[in-house]
Order: structure tokens, then sequence, then C-alpha cells
């Protein structure tokens, strides 16, 4: 609940067909039942195939390339409560923006 990646999933879909060019990440563990229902979500729209090209869903700790963090134009931080994250400062060193 905390990370608040279950309203990018809720989103993913609209996101992709608005912003055809749009390449959607998804990296890190399933923490709760939040985390749970957005892996699901996301991995429904993955096996649909409409935008295999478009998503990359990882529900696991991975370390980010750092080729891939200076491919980033922003980072989606929808947190409902985040006391302080590294991501955030992760990405902004490599210049995205953070939202």
């Amino acid at each position: 609940k905390q990370k608040g990646v279950d309203y990018i999933a809720d989103v993913a879909e609209w996101m992709l067909s608005t912003y055809p060019n749009a390449q959607l990440l998804m990296i890190g563990p399933v923490g709760d039942c939040f985390g749970s229902y957005a892996k699901a979500k996301f991995e429904a729209i993955h096996e649909g195939g409409r935008f295999k090209e478009n998503l990359f869903v990882y529900a696991d700790f991975l370390v980010v390339p750092q080729e891939l963090k200076l491919a980033c134009d922003f980072c989606l931080m929808p947190s409902r409560d985040e006391p302080f994250g590294y991501v955030d400062i992760e990405f902004a060193w490599f210049g995205a923006s953070i939202v």
C-alpha cells in the first residue's frame, strides 16, 4: 500500500494506449496485497499481447543498469506514504524527473 504501485497498474493500459511510444517498466518485490494486485494486473496486461513490447514487469529485486536510468524521461513514484526512498534519488542522479 505504501508504494502506490497499484495506482500505476490501474492506469497502465490507458497510459500505453494513449502514448503508444511509451515504455513502462515495473521493477521491485511484492510487499503486500496491493503489490500482489499490481503484479497480477501488469502480468495480465502483458500476457494480453497488446503491450508486450511496451511493458516490462519484474516483481523482485533487480539491480537496474545505469543505461536504463539514463534512458528514462521520468520515474513514477505514486507513494501513499514514503518516508524517504532511494529510487527517486537514483533516477534523479541520472536526470530523470520524479513524478
